[in-house]
């Protein structure tokens, strides 16, 4: 009884203290040092027994024969894929089943009385039908609470299969010395227990294979992680509570049988892993894992014998996950006080969207066969040749994002069933059309020189890729040097013939609503309003706020930007390239075929943060700030430009329509709900044209009268405020970087999608804004107006300035186009094939 309390003890210890980096490390210390610690405890324990005067030599001399070799290997291998499974992912969630497949091939209870010889049933919770009961539900319940991936959840069904076969193997009669020998009082079975000798000489006799497994799989994961560190004491310290569990573990076979180990290690998950690492948000896992916790502590009280006695004091030992629920149970409420139903929907958004950003950090691989496997689940497809040197470069230069491109490969997906030949081809067609203005660059992988047909262009690439050589093939390119983008693919019913064929219309000035949809579903429209409540139904209570900015950008979904947004309605300039080239652009449309790059605007020095020109956050003025030009549309005609995206924010901004009525969030009895006013609160806003532009004379006349046209601002005047309002010009904003950049909290409304959408997070790192802009009156009152609300702008710029300064660099800008010239380079590849 005293061995079997001891292992669940020592075993759940050893579920705290280890961490994956040095699981592997304290294995092979436990190993190697276990027939240390039982001869030790032999000699100077209450459970000397004859062999005390031997010495380790002696141990080692009889324990080399305690198993079979190919026996003690399978165990090994077994226990070598456990521990590299562990330091993957922490647990084994598929554990429990162990318990009933070792039970249904004979490794249980003794089943047959020594002094009597009569049958002896199992108790119920080691029945085999009870067991396999108990099995399913442990292994649902970790499943479910560690949201493991079908490929690791894959992995582990082969881990538990090794598992199964290593102690089926040590378990069999063969497996202890003399094993085909008989004990006086009746004969042993699979699932009788050796010896106690026996069993613990079986240490030395593992530990010479397990030792060398170990090894190897360390070998591996240093080959792969590129890097083995560890803290030598947190090592010593795991390997010796490790080497007391498995001690003991040894000793409660020899009383029951090796099944036991198997309870003893559920038991050991199950009553650490629901406050150390299980899900915080539901009630109902944490009571599932006090549950499994509680029924593997009685499998294993039933398998202790009975002559144990009192063996009910081991239930004493469900403190342990009644204390590890206890704790749990206060963390989901602590958790659930952070998002009561009635919390303003920003602070919901937000904090919804910093759980969904943290996640998506800590799914990054964390090493090159990592990423690979990533890339190949991501995409079904191998990576491009020079993937290692790319991630290698990505790793040195302390890139956070990994695995977040699938904007590259949805741009490049239409170009990989064409062949290399055909991408070529009409490359050279786009090159060669009238009016075509793309910028044909030409990279040389051997030097790092970037030539292209435009400076500025040329400029830029060679800062980002100047240190890249000879890591990338050879790859010539297009970019569009305009602000609007450029391609559509050709329709899906276009002719072969139609579809080879590129070519460039201009339709600068005209309505290109028409052009731009006409892929989309005639039923696409009717998707917007559920696709925009897809955040767990968080309750906007009428207020566009954006909860989905993919969904907020899609054309296709948004019927209604036909007339809310410049480029739709009359773009300054529009040479679209019809056909499947592909050119890169600063920014795109969600209906387009453009391939995005780093805006060369971002090295401009207008567009550059300047920190010295900054100031804290509580010496900004609480307002927001926004000065600019008119840009995003030509204006002709006196019906259209007010609809235009930056007329409609400064008419807003500025108050400029008269009876318009705005809409707030009040509380009530601590329910918000909608209220109607005729008030803006015009105090809150800093924000006026500079420049009227892009306009028939005439038009231009209106706009000047219209608005309240402000004098040429200081291009950092916006650090001056708290909050920063950001949007769309004719294309993408060269100013967003430098705004995110800041000690002020950004407010930004986009049609685009930029390189960097997959690495920023809406309401983390920026505060999104509709093209409805219904929402900004009360988004601005909030964070003006309100304890909660500038608390929540000042970490919105506290979080955007942070990840500016390590995920959009000058080098993460170099690793997404390396990333992206690789691809570009397998595309046009002229021995590909379409794929």
């Amino acid at each position: 009884m005293f061995s079997a309390g001891a292992a669940l003890l020592f075993s759940a210890l050893v579920q705290y203290l280890t961490t994956p980096n040095v699981e592997l490390p304290s294995e092979v210390v436990c190993w190697a040092t276990l027939p240390a610690v039982i001869l030790l405890v032999r000699r100077y324990g209450s459970v000397s027994r004859a062999t005390t005067s031997k010495t380790l030599l002696g141990t080692a001399s009889r324990a080399s024969g305690a198993v079979p070799s190919t026996k003690a290997w399978l165990f090994a291998l077994g226990v070598g894929a456990a521990c590299w499974y562990r330091a993957e992912e922490r647990i084994i969630v598929l554990w429990p089943a162990l318990t009933p497949l070792l039970l249904l091939a004979g490794v249980g209870p003794v089943t047959t009385s020594i002094k009597t010889g009569l049958r002896v049933f199992p108790p119920p919770l080691t029945a085999r039908w009870s067991s396999g009961l108990i099995a399913a539900f442990s292994c649902v319940i970790l499943v479910g609470s560690s949201g493991i991936s079908l490929p690791s959840l894959a992995v582990c069904v082969a881990v538990v299969a090794l598992l199964y076969g290593g102690y089926l193997a040590i378990s069999s009669p063969a497996s202890a010395v003399d094993g085909d020998a008989e004990h006086a009082g009746g004969q042993q079975g699979r699932g009788d227990a050796p010896e106690s000798s026996q069993v613990e000489d079986m240490a030395l006799s593992l530990g010479l294979r397990i030792l060398p497994i170990l090894a190897i799989a360390m070998g591996v994961r240093f080959l792969v992680s590129h890097e083995l560190q560890v803290a030598l004491f947190r090592v010593v310290m795991v390997a010796s509570v490790k080497a007391l569990s498995w001690f003991f573990t040894l000793k409660a076979t020899r009383d029951s049988s090796w099944c036991v180990s198997s309870t003893i290690g559920t038991f050991a998950i199950t009553s650490t892993y629901s406050s150390a690492l299980g899900d915080r948000s539901s009630y109902a896992y944490a009571a599932s894992h006090l549950v499994a916790s509680l029924l593997s502590l009685g499998q294993t009280i039933d398998m202790v014998p009975k002559e144990s006695k009192p063996r009910t004091r081991l239930w004493a030992l469900g403190v342990l996950p009644l204390m590890a629920f206890i704790v749990n149970m206060g963390g989901i409420g602590a958790l659930r006080t952070l998002f009561p139903p009635e919390k303003h929907p920003i602070e919901v958004l937000a904090r919804a969207a910093e759980a969904d950003f943290d996640a998506m950090l800590g799914r990054q691989s964390f090493n090159y066969m990592a990423a690979v496997l990533e890339y190949q689940r991501r995409y079904n497809l191998e990576p491009p040749s020079g993937f290692e040197a790319w991630y290698d470069f990505a790793v040195a230069h302390a890139s956070p994002i990994i695995d977040e491109f699938d904007m590259i490969h949805q741009a490049i997906a239409p170009f990989l069933k064409m062949s290399g030949q055909e991408v070529r081809e009409a490359m050279a067609q786009a090159i060669g059309a009238k009016d075509g203005k793309l910028c044909h660059c030409e990279f040389k992988g051997e030097t790092g020189e970037t030539r292209c047909n435009n400076p500025q262009i040329q400029g830029t690439l060679l800062r980002w890729l100047g240190g890249v050589t000879g890591k990338i093939p050879d790859v010539e390119f297009l970019v569009n040097p305009l602000d609007e983008p450029r391609v559509m693919l050709p329709e899906a019913e276009s002719t072969g013939e139609e579809r080879e064929r590129v070519r460039v219309t201009n339709l600068s000035r005209k309505p290109v609503w028409d052009v731009l949809t006409r892929g989309c579903a005639p039923e696409s429209g009717s998707l917007t309003l559920k696709k925009q409540g897809a955040r767990g139904g968080i309750n906007t209570h009428g207020l566009p706020f954006v909860t989905d900015t993919n969904a907020d950008k899609d054309l296709c979904r948004h019927p209604e930007y036909r007339d809310m947004h410049g480029i739709a309605m009359s773009p300054t300039t529009f040479l679209l390239v019809d056909g499947a080239v592909p050119v890169l652009s600063s920014g795109t449309l969600t209906t387009m075929a453009d391939v995005l790059f780093p805006s060369p605007a971002y090295a401009e020095d207008g567009f550059v943060y300047d920190e010295g020109r900054d100031m804290e956050w509580d010496l900004k003025a609480n307002n927001l700030y926004w000065a600019g030009s008119t840009t995003g549309g030509w204006a002709a005609n006196d019906d259209e430009w007010k609809k235009y995206h930056r007329h409609r924010f400064v008419a807003l901004a500025q108050d400029l329509e008269p009876g318009k009525t705005y809409w707030y969030l009040r509380k009530q009895d601590g329910v918000f709900h909608r209220a109607a006013s005729s008030l803006l609160g015009r105090d809150l806003f800093d924000v006026g044209f500079t420049t009227i532009l892009q306009c028939r004379d005439d038009i231009c006349d209106s706009e000047k009268q219209y608005f309240d046209v402000l004098p040429r601002a200081d291009k950092d005047a916006a650090l001056a405020s708290k909050l920063v309002f950001d949007l769309d010009g004719n294309g993408i904003s060269g100013r967003f970087v430098k705004l995110l950049s800041s000690r002020s909290a950004v407010l930004k409304q986009t049609l685009f999608r930029e390189w960097h959408d997959e690495r920023l997070a809406a309401w983390v790192h920026y505060i999104p804004v509709s093209q409805d802009l219904g929402e900004v009156p009360e988004l601005v009152s909030w964070l003006t107006g309100t304890e909660e609300g500038r608390a929540r702008a000042k970490t919105v710029a506290e979080r955007g300035r942070e990840w500016a300064a390590r995920a959009m660099r000058d080098e993460d800008r170099a690793v997404y186009i390396y990333r992206l010239m690789l691809e570009l380079a397998r595309i046009q590849d002229p021995e590909r094939p379409a794929m």
